[in-house]
């Protein structure tokens, strides 16, 4: 891939990350527009930089992403959306560097889950009634934890900072920009 798609697949997968995580933080969900541009962008910088090669590998790219955390959302575990995201980021990425951005994503996600209850709790205890005794202040902090457990946790976050992760580790993107950093 020369230097021009490939920076331009970065700048693509970083704005779009950002534009995520600013929805789901915000509204709870990211839009259809957002991941269906996203996927057409992925497809038409992967056929410029390598034509019917590099719509193949994005093609490939949207389906190991879609199969990754579709088993999430059937599970009820996860919204369409971060699906969606992650299948249009896999057109950009590729088909192997989607896994990555799949398995640091999954890693990610689950130390901000785990954050994200802890926070939940604590912020609990704090809250609780003056003079509470701690019986009832870890009570409401068990109670606090069950129902951001049903609320879904916004996802978009572990998504963009895991295909972040996943291209900051591409050889292909690195070989690409290589020229700019001094490399050979």
């Amino acid at each position: 891939m020369s230097q021009t798609p490939a920076l331009l697949l970065s700048a693509t997968l970083i704005c779009a990350g950002v534009w995520a995580v600013h929805q789901d933080l915000l509204f709870h969900r990211i839009s259809n527009r957002l991941t269906g541009s996203l996927l057409c962008a992925g497809l038409a910088i992967r056929m410029l930089a390598g034509a019917w090669g590099g719509l193949e590998q994005s093609l490939l790219g949207v389906l190991v992403g879609l199969g990754c955390l579709l088993p999430f959302y059937i599970a009820r575990a996860m919204g369409a959306g971060d699906v969606k995201l992650l299948a249009a980021t896999g057109a950009l990425l590729g088909p192997y560097d989607v896994w990555i951005a799949a398995i640091c994503t999954l890693l990610i996600g689950a130390v901000l889950a785990v954050m994200y209850l802890t926070g939940g709790a604590i912020r609990a205890v704090a809250h609780a009634p003056a003079g509470s005794s701690w019986k009832i202040r870890i009570a409401h902090a068990h109670l606090r934890v069950q129902e951001l457990r049903r609320a879904r946790m916004p996802y978009a976050l572990a998504i963009a900072l895991g295909s972040v992760a996943a291209m900051s580790q591409s050889t292909e993107l690195t070989r690409a920009l290589s020229p700019m950093w001094g490399g050979a």
